[in-house]
């Protein structure tokens, strides 16, 4: 069942995903990162969200959090930013500041690693 898919009920929207994913592409930019990390990033993140359900308050770390695990399999390892720096330069492209530290995207790692 394709839970993000549907409206209302605390789980995440269409319109919720897609900007989620417009951040993660603005982060992969930034950054100048491989398009297949992008592209990585965008495939966790759905096959999460297609498995659990997930409130939208917890999809900008699930998003830093999909990115992160991508870059770590995709980029060059000299050029793989911290936790910290994804999250504050997504903080750039979100325009708000996380409600989240870097242990709860370490928590958001193990729990996505465990699903995928």
């Amino acid at each position: 069942k394709r839970r993000f898919l549907s409206m209302g009920n605390g789980e995440v929207s269409f319109l919720e995903r897609d900007h989620a994913v417009r951040g993660i592409l603005n982060l992969t930019k930034m950054f100048k990162m491989f398009p297949e990390t992008y592209a990585m990033a965008v495939n966790f993140m759905d096959r999460f969200l297609a498995r659990l359900k997930v409130r939208p308050v917890h999809l900008h770390c699930l998003s830093i959090t999909c990115v992160y695990i991508a870059v770590k399999l995709q980029e060059e390892q000299q050029y793989i930013p911290d936790l910290r720096a994804l999250m504050s330069s997504s903080v750039k492209t979100e325009l708000r500041a996380p409600c989240y530290s870097p242990t709860d995207c370490l928590r958001m790692e193990r729990k996505v690693l465990d699903k995928l």
